[in-house]
């Protein structure tokens, strides 16, 4: 599976190359919506996002594959994420080492299991999706741990500086 981070301006992407920018199956894009994602197959969003846009009911603490059938500038697949937004907004200790890589996480092993949907390509926009606030450091090495728990990649592939 390739995996395509995006951001609007070059510097929310600086920690995530560093960490993640050499791996064969990992791209980091530049841009915005649909130029940088007319190749994907699904885009990552927050669940919230997700599911008032494209609906379907959120089952709580799972990341599910929703079907874009509204015709915009999406893929025409939406994994919506689980809900965790209190997790990112100072009620948890240690945010990269928990909550964004459990999230994340789910994300990736939701997209390994769906069936029904072949999925080769996934867009993950930084800019939706509520890091902010976040040391980039912190994202970076959650993005690492999630691919290697997902078995996307090896934690060993990471840029060590960045993984906590």
């Amino acid at each position: 599976m390739k995996i395509v981070i995006f951001a609007s301006h070059q510097p929310e992407l600086v920690e995530t190359e560093e960490s993640l920018g050499h791996l064969k199956h990992v791209e980091i894009r530049i841009g915005i919506m649909p130029e940088l994602t007319r190749d994907c197959d699904a885009l990552i969003l927050p669940g919230v996002f997700a599911h008032d846009r494209y609906g379907f009911r959120a089952i709580p603490k799972q990341a599910q594959v929703l079907v874009n059938n509204l015709g915009d500038t999406a893929p025409r697949l939406v994994v919506a994420t689980p809900s965790y937004a209190p997790h990112f907004r100072g009620s948890h200790p240690e945010p990269g080492k928990s909550a964004i890589s459990e999230m994340l996480s789910k994300r990736f092993v939701a997209i390994k299991r769906s069936r029904e949907h072949a999925i080769d390509t996934v867009a993950i926009p930084l800019d939706s999706m509520s890091f902010e606030g976040i040391d980039k450091k912190v994202v970076a090495s959650s993005f690492c741990h999630a691919l290697s728990y997902s078995r996307l990649t090896d934690l060993m592939d990471c840029n060590d500086d960045h993984v906590a």
